[in-house]
């Protein structure tokens, strides 16, 4: 079995869900956010791709993993961001880096959230298992925990 391991940088701040359902705006407004990282995951997946970083399809199965960097320390809801990774994956749809983001071909690894006050960011990890579809994922020993320091609330 092969595994090759990608890692892909977004030099963009995270943004929260509340962001757009505050204040009795509405629904559709989440629709908005997940385009608009659709649309800025397209520009950093074009520019990963042309550095080598990327390859221009994966050939096999993949996991993905979102590393959630912010420039301010608070409590956060890990599953506000679903809308943002969404919007992610779909830009690797639409770039055609994978057929579909269903569970067929993408396993959802979750998200860390930390904090990097000069350096607010969104990584993305990704493993692709070549040779068979089996699962590949968090436990395996090429995700970057090492790398992520927990927040420390009190500071």
């Amino acid at each position: 079995m092969q595994v090759n391991n990608y890692k892909f940088l977004i030099p963009v701040s995270p943004d929260s869900v509340n962001t757009v359902i505050q204040y009795g705006k509405r629904e559709g407004d989440i629709v908005a956010l997940k385009k608009k990282w659709e649309h800025i995951a397209m520009t950093f997946i074009d520019e990963a791709i042309d550095e080598g970083t990327l390859p221009e399809r994966f050939n096999g199965r993949i996991s993905i993993f979102f590393a959630l960097y912010f420039s301010v320390k608070r409590n956060r809801d890990g599953d506000n961001y679903t809308a943002m990774c969404k919007g992610i994956l779909d830009a690797f749809v639409v770039k055609h880096l994978v057929k579909d983001d269903n569970s067929k071909f993408v396993d959802d690894d979750g998200r860390r959230l930390r904090v990097d006050q000069e350096r607010p960011r969104v990584e993305v990890f990704i493993k692709e298992k070549i040779e068979d579809g089996s699962l590949v994922g968090v436990g395996d020993e090429s995700y970057p925990d090492g790398d992520l320091v927990p927040i420390n609330y009190d500071l």
